[in-house]
């Protein structure tokens, strides 16, 4: 379980492997300046947006090409944007299996020198990378 969640952390979030949230979580970010802002996180669901401490209307989103894009009726000096996001559905499957790629991997090569020191296979290169977040 140790090894798991070890590698559910270095795959996950802003600074994991993948530079996306794999399960739901709820992620915030401040901003100066008008919009629209650009959201670090991929895959955002639900935004909401305070300006100068009170609360924006009309919050919409934008999924693009670079990211998701956040725009709303105010702006002020600082904003903060709160949202939810997550690995779509389709691509969950595939974030599992990169997980039990890389526990039997650190599993099988426990120390970090000895007789065997493995690179880590190419099976997990190849299936992150058709859902590592890239920006453009």
């Amino acid at each position: 379980q140790q090894l798991m969640a070890a590698a559910v952390a270095h795959l996950d979030g802003w600074n994991g492997v993948l530079g996306r949230a794999i399960m739901s979580q709820t992620w915030s970010e401040t901003f100066s300046g008008p919009g629209p802002y650009l959201l670090a996180m991929p895959d955002a669901t639900v935004a909401t947006a305070t300006v100068d401490g009170i609360a924006a209307s009309g919050v919409t989103t934008e999924a693009t090409a670079a990211g998701v894009s956040v725009e709303f009726d105010s702006y002020g000096s600082e904003t903060t944007i709160e949202y939810t996001c997550a690995l779509p559905a389709r691509l969950l499957p595939v974030a599992q299996i990169a997980v039990k790629l890389l526990v039997a991997h650190w599993f099988e090569n426990r120390s970090a020198v000895g007789e065997s020191m493995a690179a880590l296979p190419m099976a997990v290169d190849a299936v992150l990378a058709g859902i590592r977040w890239r920006r453009i």
